[in-house]
């Protein structure tokens, strides 16, 4: 595994960003797999919750305007942070990705939110599933 260099200078925040950063220009599926669990152990739920806040979306967490896709925007980070993050995969590349689910409300029907964090910093997945639960599979 030949693992991308990230300076560590700054914050450990600046060092994660940079690492995933890193992360979406390896090209093997294998290496992107090993250092995104890499990431993982040491990536506290608050930083990926802001990096989700702060991301633009794009593909279908853009392009709907439902209640269950626009509903995310309006969580905050204490909404977040009290969900589970999963590394998940891309089924053409092969290449990870960051799953967020946290349980919620919509128009009083409980489930759970989700949100795909792309290696390129965007969101691709912004959706409430009325019924579900945090299970790591994205609905």
């Amino acid at each position: 595994l030949a693992l991308p260099v990230v300076p560590a200078v700054g914050s450990i925040d600046n060092i994660l960003k940079g690492a995933i950063k890193a992360l979406g220009k390896l090209d093997n599926p294998a290496d992107a797999t090993a250092f995104a669990k890499l990431i993982a152990k040491v990536m506290p739920i608050g930083f990926l919750s802001d990096m989700i806040i702060g991301a633009q979306r794009v593909g279908s967490a853009a392009k709907h305007m439902d209640a269950y896709h626009v509903a995310g925007k309006f969580l905050t980070k204490a909404d977040l942070v009290k969900g589970k993050y999963f590394i998940i995969f891309d089924a053409k590349t092969k290449m990870p990705k960051f799953l967020l689910q946290t349980l919620g409300e919509v128009n009083g029907k409980k489930g759970v939110f989700e949100f795909i964090l792309e290696l390129n910093g965007t969101v691709s997945h912004q959706l409430f599933k009325p019924g579900k639960i945090i299970n790591g599979i994205a609905n």
